[in-house]
């Protein structure tokens, strides 16, 4: 018989209930859905944060610079949708 090792340790022993199933592998659940990108960087927009995790450093100096989270928004994926890209004139907020 072959020694019990990991995470079947604590159930070695056990037997399932009828109709119960073991645990799935932590591998074969689903990842969690990308975020959509809330903010753009106003002059390159590829780069993007989705306002989750530590601020890129792009941001900070947007802010530094006088800018605003509400400046540095991205547009909404629907009004992209429905209007693609925003004109060029929503860029120019002077």
């Amino acid at each position: 018989m072959s020694p019990v090792r990991g995470r079947d340790r604590s159930r070695a022993g056990r037997s399932l209930s009828p109709g119960q199933t073991p645990h799935p592998p932590c591998s074969s659940l689903p990842l969690a859905p990308h975020a959509a990108a809330k903010y753009r960087h106003p002059e390159n927009p590829a780069l993007t944060w989705s306002g989750r995790g530590r601020k890129p450093q792009w941001f900070v100096e947007a802010l530094d610079a006088g800018n605003t989270a509400s400046d540095l928004a991205a547009p909404s994926r629907m009004i992209t949708f429905l209007l693609g890209d925003p004109p060029s004139s929503w860029q120019d907020r002077s």
